[in-house]
């Protein structure tokens, strides 16, 4: 996963937004502090805010944007449980592991609702 596009919101402070593509999924991002440029792989997974309505899911890797500016309705494989790292194609997620329900299991798909996607990258 690259990051596609910034659109600098304070250049100054590094704040942007930012969109992240693995060539078939994008993604709109917050970035705080953003130490990459355009066409830079990211290594850590992206950060989704505020998670809702984890489920399982027999649907394939999608990723719909929703009514709220920075939200999205994601559809994706689990890769490990305990530490809440997932995959949509090729973009590496993570949601808190203690919001996924009990009955999911690793390298299952799984759909959820966020607020907001932030770039968590180390410095």
């Amino acid at each position: 996963m690259y990051i596609k596009n910034i659109e600098w919101l304070d250049q100054n402070e590094k704040e942007a937004i930012t969109v992240v593509s693995d060539t078939k999924y994008e993604i709109t991002c917050f970035a705080d502090i953003l130490q990459q440029e355009i066409n830079d792989e990211l290594v850590e997974p992206l950060e989704c805010v505020i998670v809702q309505n984890i489920i399982r899911s027999d649907e394939e890797d999608k990723v719909e944007k929703t009514d709220s500016s920075f939200g999205y309705h994601l559809c994706g494989r689990l890769l490990d449980r305990k530490s809440g790292l997932m995959v949509v194609g090729q973009i590496k997620l993570h949601i808190q592991p203690e919001l996924i329900p009990g009955d999911i299991d690793d390298d299952e798909q799984v759909e959820f609702d966020c607020c907001r996607i932030d770039i968590w990258e180390a410095i």
